[in-house]
């Protein structure tokens, strides 16, 4: 009897391990159908944004990195542009406007990184405005406030970036305000209020991180604190909390604005 005992248990065990826990997981779609490769860091899906109830995302494929968006279903998950003709990469997404609409990075091989609109039809996908004649354009999308998307990017490719802003129209997409850099900024953390845009960035001429902000009403741009660097944050109220890291003094404290 003693020699049956782990068995029965070992049984048992297995019996609770068969019992399903979580939901049925099932593949949505085989996107990519080319021979399985080693995977690259760039082959991935990536970059998820919930739009108009429609789920927007890049992934690599034989047309290169394009947008693509999904209802949940085989049949409702389609390429919506191959906006760079070949291999090359086309688009990511980027923040939905409210109005049932997808900001997204576009790059269709001539105009270099620009700002892209879509509501997910291949009819309604198009570039915004042209704003850094080219294919050397870069943008950073920094946030909505209210229908608004602003965005950096430096549109005379002379290092001195500025800060424009969109409604998804290309009339109403202009310069909003210059930024005191003599480069390109690399972004790494943006937060949004409900009347204020906040982003950090590493300033090389000075060796600092910065906390920068952007006043939805005046478009003025200010560098609030420097030598600091945004651990986390969370909107609050109609406020953003965030925990600071001096570098100074090596120490956290909690900041709002």
């Amino acid at each position: 009897m003693k020699k049956c005992l782990p068995a029965i248990i070992f049984g048992i065990i297995l019996s609770f391990q068969c019992i399903p826990l979580f939901s049925q997981v099932s593949l949505v779609k085989d996107i990519n159908t080319i021979p399985a490769q080693p995977r690259q860091s760039f082959d991935y899906t990536e970059l998820f944004c919930e739009c108009n109830d429609q789920l927007f995302f890049s992934t690599a494929t034989t047309k290169g990195r394009e947008l693509w968006r999904t209802d949940g279903t085989h049949d409702g998950t389609i390429l919506i542009k191959d906006l760079n003709k070949g291999i090359a990469d086309g688009g990511s997404p980027g923040l939905c406007n409210g109005q049932g609409q997808l900001f997204f990075y576009g790059n269709d091989g001539i105009h270099g990184t620009e700002l892209w609109i879509t509501d997910g039809t291949l009819e309604g996908t198009r570039m915004v405005k042209d704003v850094t004649p080219g294919p050397s354009a870069y943008i950073v999308m920094l946030g909505m406030l209210g229908n608004t998307l602003y965005f950096m990017t430096d549109s005379d490719l002379n290092n001195q970036p500025e800060i424009w802003k969109s409604d998804g129209s290309e009339n109403n997409t202009k310069l909003a305000t210059n930024l005191d850099f003599s480069f390109m900024p690399t972004i790494y953390i943006k937060m949004v209020s409900d009347t204020h845009l906040f982003f950090t960035t590493f300033n090389i001429v000075s060796g600092m991180f910065e906390l920068w902000v952007i006043d939805g009403a005046s478009e003025n741009a200010e560098n609030l604190i420097d030598n600091v660097y945004i651990a986390d944050h969370q909107k609050f109220g109609n406020k953003i909390l965030f925990s600071v890291h001096d570098f100074n003094s090596s120490q956290y404290s909690l900041w709002s604005s």
